[in-house]
């Protein structure tokens, strides 16, 4: 079976992963965690990194579930932007 997996995306995620499990491991074992440099740097980028890869994934154009973000998208912004007016 041939896989259509991008390597240098597992490896990524797996390193984030990494780095989530440290963080935390940061957090709840230190009581000033906040003020460790090593939890802020981990802090600053391990979510949005998450995010850029997931949507380098999604918006790929021959993946198949991109219809199918692009529709969710629509309906949760529209409402988003409609309670947003009326609040």
């Amino acid at each position: 079976m041939i896989s259509n997996r991008i390597i240098w995306i597992d490896f990524v995620k797996a390193i984030a992963i990494v780095l989530v499990v440290l963080g935390h491991s940061i957090q709840y074992s230190d009581v000033n965690f906040d003020e460790n440099h090593l939890f802020r740097l981990i802090y600053s980028f391990h979510m949005p990194l998450f995010m850029f890869l997931s949507g380098y994934l999604a918006g790929r154009p021959n993946n198949i579930q991109f219809n199918f973000v692009l529709k969710k998208f629509r309906g949760l912004v529209i409402p988003f932007f409609m309670w947003l007016i009326v609040f």
